[in-house]
Formats: structure tokens, sequence, C-alpha cells
């Protein structure tokens, strides 16, 4: 309970901020020019700092992104285990190969054209391995006219793709429940959880993607190398996270619109400088089903709005900061955000939407991350926490 009344106050701690700039900004000159002057540099640092940063990460995102794309995992692989058996961390009998691992890929979407899904599972479907270990879970929602409908027909039409492809309708109305990316998720993972067999589970990793994202073959034949080389006692602390460029669309969308969305790929890109400590998972990410099964799956509360950022911190929560981030250097290709018409003025009213739902979102993981630690200081403990290991 004090956990949510402090999350309530301080989400709103960042437009409160924003709006004591406005006088801070007039009257600091001329009442406290020496601290304005202090807060202008620190500020100017911080935006250098952070241009360095973004400069960095670019540099190594195309560096490393070349050469994960040539890496031979096969290859790459037995010579993992080689080493790490020598070490010492891995016997024999604690490690299986990575083409036994099997992924399930939920593709959560409401309202999206059916032309979208059927390009993102082609591409799925193009993979090498994609009959074998590839399931689709098309994550639909009952709010949406004909979504069963939709959902039928491309099951229908990929059903030789895939090991496996189904969907699952997150019905509307549910109690206790704010519907959007993250509820529809966790209808879906529940769902799942009753189908995956148990002697599988620990060889499963559930990846999230939009209904516009593409991943290349490398993303999953890397993670599965990762996770199969990783030892059963630190199998289920990892995190699987790809870095995003919107390309697929570029070039049909306003420039303001194009501009903003490199932006945004730019910020992420900042999280690859070296030595910095933590990269959240944005939009698409791969969870091991175990670790995402102990944790209660994702939350459906109003939190839960930023639902890839919410579910980093909570699994950063759980573990109690072990959780083991893994930057996958296979870019996610996505869509640029447009309107309901082709007028410009469309997709900058759509883009304005999404952007408002993007920082309402910051702001409740920015509320939720620091109730969280005020009451750790204050010696409280939720009893809905989920805590692993």
């Amino acid at each position: 309970m004090l956990q949510q009344v402090l999350q309530q106050i301080l989400q709103r701690v960042p437009g409160l901020l924003v709006i004591a700039l406005i006088p801070f900004t007039l009257l600091a000159p001329s009442y406290c020019p020496v601290f304005f002057a202090g807060y202008y540099s620190f500020l100017n640092l911080v935006l250098l700092y952070t241009s360095i940063r973004t400069a960095a990460g670019s540099c190594i995102a195309w560096i490393m992104s070349v050469r994960h794309s040539k890496t031979d995992w096969d290859s790459y692989s037995s010579g993992f285990v080689a080493n790490a058996r020598y070490s010492g961390l891995l016997s024999s009998d604690t490690m299986g190969t990575h083409h036994e691992i099997t992924h399930w890929i939920i593709i959560p979407n409401y309202k999206e054209e059916i032309n979208n899904l059927r390009d993102s599972l082609a591409v799925l479907a193009s993979h090498d391995e994609a009959g074998g270990t590839y399931n689709i879970c098309l994550a639909m929602e009952a709010s949406e006219e004909f979504a069963s409908d939709k959902a039928k027909a491309l099951t229908r039409e990929f059903t030789r793709s895939f090991q496996k492809i189904i969907y699952t309708v997150h019905p509307s109305n549910m109690p206790n429940e704010m519907r959007g990316k993250s509820s529809n998720l966790a209808w879906a993972a529940r769902y799942l959880a009753g189908i995956i067999p148990a002697s599988s589970s620990s060889t499963t990793l559930l990846t999230i993607l939009d209904a516009d994202t593409c991943l290349a073959s490398d993303y999953f034949k890397s993670i599965s190398v990762k996770y199969s080389g990783t030892p059963f006692s630190r199998r289920n602390l990892q995190l699987y996270t790809p870095f995003s460029i919107f390309d697929r669309n570029s070039s049909s969308v306003p420039a303001l619109v194009r501009v903003l969305d490199i932006a945004w790929s730019a910020a992420q890109l900042a999280y690859l400088m070296p030595g910095y400590p933590f990269t959240p998972a944005l939009s698409a990410y791969s969870v091991p089903f175990e670790l995402a099964r102990e944790i209660g799956f994702w939350d459906c509360h109003w939190a839960a709005m930023a639902e890839d950022m919410h579910m980093t911190f909570k699994i950063i929560v759980a573990t109690r900061g072990r959780v083991q981030v893994q930057q996958i250097y296979s870019p996610a290709s996505q869509c640029n955000i447009v309107g309901r018409t082709n007028s410009a003025w469309s997709g900058v009213k759509a883009k304005t939407v999404q952007l408002k739902r993007h920082n309402w979102g910051g702001s409740l993981e920015f509320s939720g991350v620091f109730s969280v630690l005020l009451v750790k200081l204050l010696g409280l403990k939720d009893k809905h926490a989920h805590v692993v290991g």
C-alpha cells in the first residue's frame, strides 16, 4: 500500500520539475546567477556526455553488427563450450547443445494491418531453423473486431512454416487489469505455460516482437548458443535484447517522424558504450521461460504501460540485481509509425500520440523504481513481490 502511494506521488515529479524550470529560467539569472551558471554548465556537460555515449554506441553497434552477422554460430558454440569446460565452468552433464533450444515468439498486436503481420511472419519463416525450433503465438485482443478471423487466416497460411503457430485472444474488461500490451502478453504467456511440456521448460526462450518487427536468423542462433552455454545455476538470470532501427518504411513517412525515430534509435545505442552498467529491453527482447514464470509473467496493472522497461525492472528486482542483460548485436528492423491517412499531418499526429504514451510510461517507471528503492530503504517488505533464487 505504501509503495502504491509513493508511486502515485513520484509519477508526478518529472512533470513538476519541467514546470518548475519555467520560473527558474526566468528568475535565476537575475537573483542567483552563480547557481544558474553552475546548473547551466552541468546541463551542458550532461549533453556532451550523452553525445559522446551516442557516438560511441553507434560506432560499436556498426562494428559489432558486422562481426555478429559473419559469425559461424555452430563453430562459436563448439569453441565456447570447449573453453568453458577447460575452465571448469561447465561439465559434460550440465551442457546441452544450442540445437535443443526451443523458441516461443509472442507477437502482441491490436488493429495491425494483416500485411504487416504477414511480412513479419514471412521473414521469420525464411530462417533455416523456423520449422524445427520456432513456435509462434499471435496475441490478439478480443476488443478488435474480426481479430480471430485475422489470426486464423495467418495460422492457416504459415502452418507449415514453423514448428507450431497458434493464437490467443485476450478478453476485454478483465477485472483489476489495464488494457494494453503488457496484459495481452500476460494472457498469452499464461496460456503457453499450460501447453509447454515440463520437460522442455528449461530449454525454452520467450521472445517478444511487435507486429512490425523483423529479426534476422543470427539473433535466434546467438541467443540459443549463449543460453545453452550458460551454467544451469545462471541460465535463468539472462535477458537478451537487440537494438532497434527504423528502416522498413522510412522513405514513406514525414521527415519529422523519421528524425524523431532516428533520435530514439540513437538514444538506445547510447547504452552500448563500453562500461555502461545498464541496458533496458526496448520493444523486442528474449527472456527464459522459467524466469518469466517464476516472477509471475508480465504485470497487468496501470504501472506496466511501458511494458518492456517495466519487465526489465521487474526482473532486476526479482533477481536482486543478479540478472545479466546481454546485448545482441543483431538489429531489430522496425517500421516508423504511420497515421490513419497518407498526409504528413496524420503521421506527425500519430507520432505525437506515441511520444505522449512513451513519456507517460517513462514517468510511471521512474515512480516505480524509486518507490521500490524507498520501500527497501525504509525496511518494509512488499508481500506481492516475486523473488528469484
